[in-house]
């Protein structure tokens, strides 16, 4: 389902949120893309993404993507 929704905030209402750790991407919808984007987390000054990524407090990765109206992709990365 395409929405016109933006950034890492999950309304409420609509999901469990039962994760510590978020990294949404939008644009590509490659996983090798989406990763390295992330990683190099260009523009964004405190490197959360990239904190998020590579700290070794978080052992598990689920991971959605879908189609986006503006974007073409949007991935969600949630870390546990």
């Amino acid at each position: 389902m395409k929405t016109l929704y933006v950034g890492d905030d999950r309304k409420k209402n609509n999901c469990v949120q039962d994760f510590n750790g978020e990294c949404c991407y939008y644009g590509m919808d490659d996983a090798f893309i989406i990763v390295f984007s992330l990683l190099i987390n260009e523009k964004v000054r405190s490197l959360g993404h990239r904190k998020i990524m590579l700290s070794k407090d978080y052992t598990l990765i689920g991971v959605y993507l879908q189609p986006h109206v503006t974007y073409g992709a949007n991935a969600v990365l949630d870390f546990k």
